[in-house]
């Protein structure tokens, strides 16, 4: 996989649709550019859980407390596992309402459950776990999170930024949206093909750097229609 910098997947790009290069976003078709370039980083994240965003972070467990922000400047897509100090099962994931009834109660202990519990200040996602842990269960003890992230948005200071997906992929996908965007979002034979080469690719690239190891794997990926 070879990453390419936004303004070089930009420019590949123009030249494809037959335009000058540019060497900043100051121009009103260049921040054009930009803002389908974020939609196709949006849209490749939302295609499956990739590698390239697989995140995981800790904090320190604290006796009597069983509210904790996942601290991040990444924008959460899913969370994958919560898991508490050296426990080796992850939590179990419940519904909120039934961790609130549950803690009307006064268990504590170790936490077995948690729940998403609104966001802190700086809007990342509140972890609510269950029982609430105890000096013993807590002491020395961390919590840790596994999620997919979703890629950061692209301004205008971003000239030099590497999204996290294969170069190549990003400019097949901007080259649709282009397209598409010139002709008042009307598929036309040109951008029709333009969309096969785009999905044939982003099928290929989650299968071949994100595929479990099971039968799920496909070495060829299936056509696009």
């Amino acid at each position: 996989m070879a990453v390419k910098n936004v303004l070089q997947i930009i420019n590949e790009v123009r030249e494809l649709i037959g335009m000058d290069r540019v060497s900043d976003f100051e121009s009103k078709d260049a921040r054009v550019y930009l803002t389908l370039l974020n939609q196709v980083l949006t849209e490749i994240s939302d295609f499956g859980d990739w590698q390239e965003l697989y995140v995981e972070s800790t904090v320190s467990a604290i006796p009597g407390q069983s509210s904790y922000p996942i601290n991040t400047y990444y924008d959460i897509k899913r969370i994958v596992e919560v898991t508490w100090g050296t426990e080796r099962s992850a939590l179990f994931p419940v519904k909120l309402n039934d961790l609130r009834a549950w803690r009307r109660g006064s268990s504590r202990g170790t936490p077995r459950q948690f729940s998403i519990q609104g966001v802190d200040a700086m809007g990342n996602p509140k972890v609510l776990v269950h029982p609430v842990p105890t000096t013993a269960a807590a002491d020395g003890m961390n919590i840790s999170f596994v999620y997919f992230a979703r890629p950061n948005v692209l301004d205008s200071s971003s000239i030099s930024d590497e999204p996290p997906f294969d170069g190549d992929l990003l400019v097949k996908g901007l080259y649709f949206k282009v397209l598409m965007e010139e002709s008042n979002y009307q598929l036309t034979a040109r951008s029709q093909l333009a969309q096969r080469e785009y999905m044939a690719a982003l099928t290929e690239s989650l299968n071949r750097y994100n595929a479990d190891t099971s039968d799920d794997i496909q070495f060829v990926p299936p056509p696009y229609y």
